[in-house]
């Protein structure tokens, strides 16, 4: 019985490292939408029908709307009452665009769960057993053809609107 159990919680921890880009892509995607100001500017719990009337989104895709929210509620970001309103969580105001949070953690968090910064973890394993001669001395130059140094560099506008606070 307890070899049983431990594979039974090796596989979940297999599982929970494989399903673990659902939560920062999750959460870059309500930064995204500006979920956390909109709540914000609300001034009070909001309903899933509220954020999608806000947002402007389909009714058709209302339930993953929820979903989305749920999962950030079971991270910490929100919270629900009972009775379905979603409110911000010390964690979501660090995410606060509008009111120049001095602790405003978006920019860095877009750019870090961006196609640019995610590619070179998709190539790790390519680089890892590339040639030496290929003259990629990184991962991230592999995935983009330069070296991060250089891609800040050409890319200064990029970066800077990653950085401004709305």
């Amino acid at each position: 019985m307890g070899e049983n159990r431990e594979l039974l919680e090796a596989e979940a921890h297999v599982w929970n490292h494989t399903f673990n880009y659902i939560n920062s892509m999750s959460l870059r995607c309500v930064v995204q939408l500006g979920i956390p100001d909109i709540i914000h500017s609300h001034g009070r719990p909001m309903s899933l029908s509220s954020l999608v009337e806000a947002l402007h989104i389909q009714p058709s895709k209302a339930q993953c709307l929820g979903r989305l929210m749920r999962l950030l509620v079971h991270s910490g970001f929100f919270a629900e009452t009972h009775s379905g309103f979603f409110s911000l969580t010390t964690p979501s105001r660090l995410l606060l665009r509008q009111n120049h949070n001095a602790f405003d953690t978006t920019p860095l968090l877009l750019l870090l769960t961006s196609p640019v910064f995610m590619a070179p973890w998709e190539t790790m394993s390519n680089w890892l057993c590339s040639d030496d001669k290929d003259h990629n001395s990184t991962a991230f130059e592999m995935a983009n053809g330069n070296t991060i140094w250089d891609y800040m560099h050409n890319n200064l506008l990029v970066l800077a609107i990653y950085s401004i606070k709305r």
